[in-house]
């Protein structure tokens, strides 16, 4: 991933085939940028530097590999790991429902598409081929969206 002027590049995938890591191409078969709100590119840009700071403190001990999230020593983060004990961690801490770290594919997805975001371009940022996929697996009806749709129905068809 590469933060270039609010935007990130998803060039590889990092694939566990059995007992190893390996680097792949994205599921889509190819990378792809998407934008990023100011937001997300200053906490990234302070993870860069602290990252940065580590790297230097470290020295030679420091496998540098050019992933932006990283064990200490540099090697890819274990997704198995991440998502069972410092995600669990984090939602603890938060006090609010616990979930899978991939669920929040899932929330960005119900999210955007509830504040009207086009469907093609929730499809782009979650990296599907398919609308399909992103429409049917990713979005959520949530009570809200339902109350809005009856709304601006009753406004369209009122005399």
């Amino acid at each position: 991933m590469r933060i270039l002027a609010r935007r990130i590049s998803v060039r590889r995938t990092l694939l566990k085939t059995g007992s190893e890591q390996v680097l792949g191409i994205p599921k889509s078969g190819r990378s792809r940028a998407i934008t990023i709100s100011p937001q997300t590119a200053s906490l990234l840009r302070k993870h860069q530097l602290r990252q940065k700071e580590l790297r230097l403190s470290l020295g030679d001990a420091y496998r540098d590999r050019g992933f932006v999230f990283a064990k200490e020593s540099g090697d890819p983060i274990q997704i198995n790991n991440f998502g069972q004990r410092s995600f669990a961690n984090l939602i603890e801490s938060a006090g609010v429902k616990k979930i899978r770290f991939h669920d929040l594919r899932h929330t960005c997805a119900t999210l955007l598409l509830a504040k009207g975001v086009n469907p093609k371009i929730v499809q782009e940022r979650l990296g599907h081929s398919d609308i399909s996929m992103t429409l049917n697996r990713y979005s959520h009806v949530t009570p809200t969206m339902q109350d809005q749709a009856a709304r601006l129905l009753g406004d369209a068809l009122q005399f």
